[in-house]
């Protein structure tokens, strides 16, 4: 007979109180810790590939609660959760704060993402927070600051980390799914003002448009293969340039979606912005070539 949630809860919760003292990597060998793993990863299995779109969203939410309710039991930013599957676990190198993101299909080509941050404030008091996607409510998504309530859901794949004038900001590359018939990539920016995350800030500077944005966002037919990271070689932020096909491959009828044209834009970090290069390189790469450090 399989254990109900409840009962699943109070194992990892018991786990957790015998297990204070212990070195947190080494939990997972604990019964109770790998109950609560393991669950974790059915619940995910679930939430992203089970059939149903009743079934994904009972299951997002559930691991979204259990999540939250375990790290609120295990406040300690050390256990790095790098078994759990499905999902997008992130960190800051000097374990200021982790972040859990994945998304949930729950309509066709309709998504929706849950994150939860995880961080310490100043005085060292930890705090786990769930993020509210806000995403298809926001107008004007590049020029927007907003708090968890109103994140810009993605699912992140990497983090960089700058410092400006004593403050660290994090620059969040994620991924959105969108329609299910273009992508976007997304630059996002958090900090922590008052204890608090704020996504958003005015750092992306082009000096050229007179323009400044508070994130990047980067939209694109789902068939296209598409750049955008740092460069440690470069030392700058890559992605492509985009031209309009007038009408995607996916059917989707909209001038405004965009492919790779095999040139590239690039951001360079200056005096705590992002200075946006017109022109990365003076010529094109032809077909299956990447740019330098990719």
């Amino acid at each position: 007979m399989k254990r109900s949630f409840y009962s699943i809860l109070v194992c990892v919760m018991f786990a957790f109180n015998l297990q204070a003292t212990q070195d947190p990597t080494e939990l997972e060998n604990y019964a109770g810790f790998k109950v609560y793993l393991d669950s974790l990863n059915r619940l995910s299995d679930t939430m992203i590939l089970g059939k149903g779109a009743e079934n994904r969203i009972k299951a997002s939410y559930a691991y979204l609660g259990y999540l939250e309710t375990a790290l609120n039991a295990f406040p300690d930013l050390v256990y790095p959760f790098d078994s759990l599957r499905n999902i997008s676990v992130l960190g800051d190198e000097n374990t200021k704060f982790r972040i859990f993101t994945w998304e949930l299909l729950f309509a066709p080509n309709k998504y929706r993402h849950l994150g939860i941050i995880h961080y310490h404030t100043k005085k060292k008091e930890p705090i786990v927070k769930v993020l509210n996607d806000f995403s298809d409510n926001i107008r004007n998504p590049q020029d927007t600051v907003a708090g968890i309530n109103q994140w810009y859901g993605c699912f992140y794949y990497k983090i960089l980390r700058k410092r400006r004038k004593g403050e660290f900001k994090y620059y969040m590359f994620g991924w959105d799914m969108n329609d299910g018939k273009s992508y976007k990539k997304v630059i996002d920016v958090l900090t922590f003002v008052d204890d608090k995350p704020i996504f958003g800030a005015k750092d992306f500077h082009f000096t050229d448009y007179n323009e400044v944005r508070t994130r990047f966002i980067l939209e694109y037919d789902k068939h296209a293969s598409t750049t955008m990271n740092y460069d440690e070689d470069m030392k700058l932020i890559v992605f492509d340039h985009m031209a309009p096909i007038g009408k995607s491959q996916s059917g989707k009828d909209d001038k405004d979606i965009l492919i790779p044209d095999g040139s590239y834009h690039a951001f360079k970090w200056k005096r705590g912005k992002w200075i946006f290069i017109e022109k990365l390189f003076h010529f094109k790469l032809k077909d299956g070539e990447a740019p330098i450090g990719r």
